[in-house]
């Protein structure tokens, strides 16, 4: 088997969906190892650190994330075999969420503002619901549970 990160992100997932974020931030940490562009490896990251209430790890992960994506509004991961989209907003938005919950207001409420004005798609009119309760409440944007780095069907003849 390929020892690769989309394996270790795969890994990570599991461990996320069964609650077990310690161990999915091992798994997230040997994706990102391997790959140290693979924004979806830090979002996920950033998520379980989130929900282990590691805000300021969530936060320079999101950071992270944000970074890889180079400018651009998304990165599609579908031809990579995972039926996802990661969105800059949704990144925007986590790393708002954190910086809120860690008390810096300005830059949280900064964040937010640019996550909405990056909004692509209905899910994320959340993010206006967010701005207008100041953040108040709100979790942070995953991958769906269960989503998974699949082969192509090429590979799998």
């Amino acid at each position: 088997i390929a020892d690769n990160a989309k394996m270790h992100f795969n890994i990570g997932s599991i461990f996320s969906t069964l609650n077990d974020h310690k161990r999915a931030i091992t798994a997230f940490n040997r994706a990102v190892a391997k790959d140290p562009y693979f924004a979806v490896g830090y979002l996920q990251r950033g998520v379980s650190m989130f929900l282990l209430g590691n805000l300021e790890l969530a936060k320079d992960d999101f950071d992270s994330a944000f970074q890889k994506l180079r400018g651009n509004s998304l990165i599609n991961y579908q031809q990579l075999g995972l039926q996802f989209r990661l969105y800059s907003c949704e990144v925007l938005f986590n790393r708002g969420i954190c910086q809120l919950y860690l008390g810096k207001i300005d830059s949280g409420l900064t964040d937010l503002y640019h996550a909405q004005k990056a909004k692509e798609t209905e899910e994320h009119d959340i993010i206006d619901q967010a701005v207008r309760n100041r953040g108040k409440g709100y979790s942070v944007y995953s991958i769906p549970p269960g989503l998974l780095f699949r082969p192509s069907e090429v590979r799998l003849r």
